[in-house]
């Protein structure tokens, strides 16, 4: 057999078992498809005529893709020809919709490299990147709801020193915008840059250091991007 479908209840008998196949005997069916050189592709299986399980092959014998839902949760892990887990995403089903959980990335070599995480609502609370050294290369946390809705964005440098930090308003999906103080950070943790924003993103004062910590430059910034010495 290369290719199964079910319906809601069993409909092809005599002709075939689909009863069994396609789980409607009691328990979930195990069911193996092949290509056609007789080569093994995918085994299924399903429960009630829905599909529980699925397990992918490359032409190595290597598991190409593994999903499976269990108790509300469907979760899909994708492999490369070696064997290495390069994908897993985690759903739950929310009012028959299955909404993203949880993803996260790995590198040829099986390191994580990106983890995201979202509510029940489907929006964002958590989104983290690493260097393939294993220290972390970004940090995003969000907090509130609605129009209030902010990100806090931590960077680092690849030897695990905070390398920027600053606030966004998460307006939509895809738009955020900087508020409030943003800072850059030398690769011994010394602050070199300061940037300050008003809440529609405007940036309204910027300093910065050399790398001995001595000031360099204040700077007031107007709508048009004027700028004078900063003075209280």
């Amino acid at each position: 057999m290369s290719a199964l479908r079910c319906g809601d209840a069993p409909m092809l008998a005599p002709a075939v078992d689909d009863a069994r196949l396609c789980g409607f005997a009691g328990s979930p069916s195990q069911v193996e498809l092949f290509d056609a050189r007789g080569n093994l592709r995918s085994r299924q299986s399903y429960a009630a005529g829905k599909r529980v399980r699925t397990q992918d092959f490359y032409d190595n014998g290597k598991t190409s893709l593994l999903d499976e839902t269990v108790f509300g949760q469907r979760t899909e892990r994708a492999y490369s020809s070696e064997g290495v887990k390069r994908r897993e995403t985690v759903s739950a089903l929310v009012e028959r919709t299955m909404v993203k959980q949880r993803e996260q990335e790995f590198s040829e070599k099986g390191t994580l490299v990106r983890d995201q995480r979202w509510n029940t609502a489907g929006e964002p609370i958590g989104d983290d990147s690493y260097f393939l050294n294993g220290q972390p290369r970004s940090k995003a946390v969000y907090r509130g709801a609605g129009e209030s809705r902010t990100v806090e964005v931590t960077e680092f440098h690849d030897n695990g020193q905070r390398a920027a930090q600053g606030s966004y308003l998460a307006v939509g999906r895809a738009r955020q915008v900087p508020i409030g103080t943003h800072q850059r950070f030398n690769e011994k943790g010394a602050l070199l840059a300061e940037s300050s924003f008003d809440t529609k993103g405007r940036i309204t004062r910027e300093r910065v250091w050399d790398e001995n910590g001595e000031l360099q430059r204040d700077d007031e910034v107007f709508e048009d991007g004027s700028r004078k010495a900063f003075t209280r």
